[in-house]
């Protein structure tokens, strides 16, 4: 079968000019018209195949950084006034002189009927290094006093523990130390004083400190919950003799 080269040009006459309309160049066989359309699915065919694109893997999940601190302790600062507050908790008063063996870890049952009874009598204490004062509830038992002469710890066993003390303090406000977790129910700082309640790890704790000439003197009071309405009428009358 012979093969000749075709040209195919269309013209039409318009308005005395010649417009060209198309023209190709094919090479045909004398056996019919070209089918393009099968031209391209033959090279399309005859192409080698595109391998498939790897999928792309899913990055490993970071770890957590390991920290020793707890996620209240980890929870991002708020403000007030304008100043940062931290996520400060509570401190466990118990953790005082923990290391001594069995000291005033069980609460004498008498010692409890008289709290609860209402008619609990004090002791004053007067801290002869910071000259601050204020009455102790006779049911508690004091613990050995510290060598520095800050202050003293009272404790009534496991159940209830009272500490008052003093340290020099020369920062501008509390420097976050005015306890602001997730703990704390209700509070009240200023640049001179602090006052913080809450409930943790089933106690309650109660906490007010106050700057005086470069000088911070603080009560805390931590309790178990099934003591609220016996300490509370405790932690009044203790607040109200604190003097410095």
């Amino acid at each position: 079968m012979t093969k000749r080269n075709h040209w195919l040009v269309a013209a039409a006459a318009w308005g005395g000019g010649v417009a060209l309309i198309a023209a190709c160049r094919t090479n045909a066989s004398d056996s019919g018209p070209i089918d393009a359309r099968a031209t391209e699915r033959k090279a399309v065919d005859a192409a080698p195949p595109v391998p498939p694109t790897p999928p792309v893997p899913l990055a490993p999940p970071v770890p957590l950084a390991p920290s020793a601190k707890t996620a209240l302790d980890a929870a991002p600062p708020r403000f007030e006034a304008g100043r940062e507050v931290l996520p400060t908790d509570f401190y466990d008063e118990f953790e005082y002189r923990s290391d001594e063996d069995g000291r005033n870890t069980t609460a004498n049952p008498a010692a409890i009927g008289a709290l609860k009874s209402g008619q609990t009598k004090y002791t004053s204490y007067v801290n002869e290094r910071y000259g601050f004062s204020l009455d102790v509830p006779d049911p508690f038992r004091p613990m050995p006093e510290p060598t520095n002469g800050d202050g003293r710890q009272y404790r009534l066993g496991k159940l209830a523990v009272m500490t008052a003390s003093a340290m020099y303090w020369d920062q501008n406000g509390f420097d976050g130390t005015c306890p602001a977790s997730d703990h704390v129910i209700a509070r009240q700082e200023t640049a001179k004083t602090c006052f913080a309640t809450g409930k943790a790890r089933g106690y309650i704790f109660w906490q007010r400190a106050v700057i005086v000439h470069s000088t911070m003197y603080s009560l805390a009071f931590q309790y178990v919950e099934s003591l609220k309405e016996a300490m509370d009428p405790v932690v009044t009358h203790v607040n109200a003799s604190w003097a410095f």
